[in-house]
């Protein structure tokens, strides 16, 4: 029987996991990122640098494309610098 603490830590790897992925297909696996996750219904990264969260805006149609390869439910990325929103799209 697994503890709540147990229950939590497979749902938040779940979550990067996911996040993860849909980096790895839109290219974006090495940019300098501090952290990802996706909901069912939310990607959030939350960059580094300033010039990240731009290339993430100016190139968000990659990450819809891999979205949408993945068959996920996401309908709506946030991109964060410093825990603070930056864009939401």
């Amino acid at each position: 029987m697994k503890t709540k603490v147990d229950k939590l830590l497979d749902q938040f790897c779940k979550v990067q996991k996911r996040a993860q992925k849909i980096l790895d297909v839109s290219g974006f696996s090495a940019a300098p990122i501090i952290y990802a996750f996706a909901t069912e219904t939310t990607l959030v990264i939350n960059c580094r640098d300033a010039e990240t969260a731009w290339q993430l805006e100016e190139r968000q149609n990659q990450l819809w494309q891999s979205i949408l390869e993945l068959k996920s439910s996401i309908n709506q990325i946030v991109i964060e610098k410093g825990g603070k929103v930056w864009y939401s799209f």
